[in-house]
């Protein structure tokens, strides 16, 4: 299995109440917005929910006459599985598009009253402190964040979300990463808010050169530690040891 298919696999079981929050820069991750707006974009009344299948119904309809209707055998000169592939082929389009509406309406009414909820709901739950314990990120071609998903976790359980704010997309060198704090509400209708703090460039840059370049204290310690369980021998540990300091074996 692919990367890019083990990753619409994690997906499937991220919770979709669960929201991120990469904060702007300036603010703090302890404080949510006003707003749900925020977290979940402006609502959409029912008209332009009606406007939409209206629109993917007219869209359907012409791909259909474009398709199946002009390709039709009517006098039977094809193979007889001819007019059955063409009638199925749109859908292999139409069909994912479909649902993606409709589960986008399904999910319009728990939007909804967790936007009613939410002043009091955040004002009445305090967050509490977690950790990044994993994290995906899907690039772009052009290297911006595609998609993502996050692990993070407190001393309540574990929250994966794949769902982002709509007031904080972020760059792939601004996401979160494992080990990184989190603030998480939970609110009493299953809704979960994660906010983390927006790393700079240049911060981020230096926390990844002093995790991928490891002091000489550090590689002697680990050195010693591996020579102490057994797994070098006294040559192999002095000669290690000497490549570290950047001196002769000979004379190590």
């Amino acid at each position: 299995m692919s990367r890019a298919e083990l990753f619409i696999e994690a997906k499937r079981f991220a919770d979709k109440r669960a929201i991120l929050r990469v904060v702007p820069y300036g603010q703090s991750p302890m404080d949510l917005p006003e707003s749900a707006e925020a977290l979940l974009g402006t609502r959409a009344g029912a008209g332009k929910i009606a406007v939409r299948f209206a629109l993917l119904a007219l869209v359907s309809v012409g791909f259909v006459w474009l398709v199946t209707v002009n390709a039709w055998d009517h006098e039977g000169f094809f193979p007889w599985f001819w007019n059955i592939l063409w009638t199925a082929f749109p859908w292999f389009f139409l069909l994912p598009l479909w649902v993606a509406l409709f589960r986008s309406a399904a999910r319009q009414p728990a939007g909804d009253r967790f936007r009613r909820r939410y002043a009091s709901a955040f004002a009445d739950t305090p967050p509490s402190a977690g950790v990044v314990t994993d994290s995906w990120i899907q690039r772009t071609d052009s290297g911006g964040t595609a998609d993502f998903l996050l692990a993070v976790e407190d001393e309540r359980g574990k929250i994966v979300t794949g769902c982002l704010a709509r007031d904080a997309s972020f760059q792939p060198f601004e996401a979160p990463v494992p080990g990184d704090a989190v603030q998480i509400w939970r609110f009493a209708d299953g809704w979960s808010v994660v906010q983390a703090e927006r790393p700079r460039a240049a911060e981020r840059a230096t926390g990844q050169a002093s995790v991928q370049t490891p002091t000489v204290n550090d590689q002697l310690a680990q050195l010693a530690a591996l020579h102490a369980q057994g797994a070098l021998t006294d040559a192999e540990f002095a000669e290690a040891k000497a490549k570290v300091l950047g001196a002769d074996p000979e004379t190590a």
